[in-house]
């Protein structure tokens, strides 16, 4: 009797590939978080937050994203009205 050998012994079943998620539910879960950040008023965590949102956003582009990345920039306007750095935006 060997432990090594139970241990080094595979399941009958075919190997699976991890599972990743959709760029549609990455964005969402980011978005929550950064919801969650606005709302224990971490501004400058959410800054960044929302931020790196929007730039996930636009190197997955795709057209689906948008209503996210939408909430996203209103929330970085949001922290910015909140900083009151609204005029560093530059929009």
């Amino acid at each position: 009797f060997s432990f090594a050998l139970i241990c080094t012994c595979r399941s009958p079943r075919a190997a699976r590939k991890a599972a990743t998620a959709s760029p549609e539910a990455e964005l969402y879960i980011h978005l929550l978080v950064l919801l969650y950040l606005v709302d224990q008023n971490k501004l400058d965590e959410a800054k960044k937050c929302a931020e790196m949102l929007i730039a996930r956003a636009d190197a997955l582009d795709k057209r689906s994203l948008d209503p996210l990345v939408a909430k996203g920039i209103f929330y970085l306007a949001l922290i910015y009205e909140r900083q009151h750095k609204l005029h560093e935006l530059g929009w």
